[in-house]
């Protein structure tokens, strides 16, 4: 198990890498995915795979976000997305 430190710098190491995509199993089977782009990211919570999940939003974003793209190959709506601490300068 890792706690929100460790787990904050490993996204850090994987968004350094290119990799933009980061999932989390805790032990009762629980998913946690961030996503992000560098200036936005979506948090995404899972009870089990295949779950449609629960998001964090920004009720203020519009539009969509086409900075990147999921590995399910689709694009997110902006109001998933949240600023993000990955953010490149």
């Amino acid at each position: 198990m890792i706690d929100g430190k460790q787990a904050a710098d490993l996204v850090l190491v994987r968004v350094a890498e290119g990799l933009f995509e980061t999932w989390f199993e805790h032990d009762d089977g629980r998913l946690l995915a961030i996503v992000t782009n560098g200036a936005r990211a979506m948090v995404m919570v899972l009870d089990e795979p295949g779950d449609a999940g629960e998001h964090a939003i920004d009720p203020t974003a519009t539009g969509q976000q086409s900075g990147y793209v999921l590995s399910t190959d689709s694009t997110t709506p902006t109001t998933t997305l949240t600023p993000s601490r990955w953010n490149k300068p």
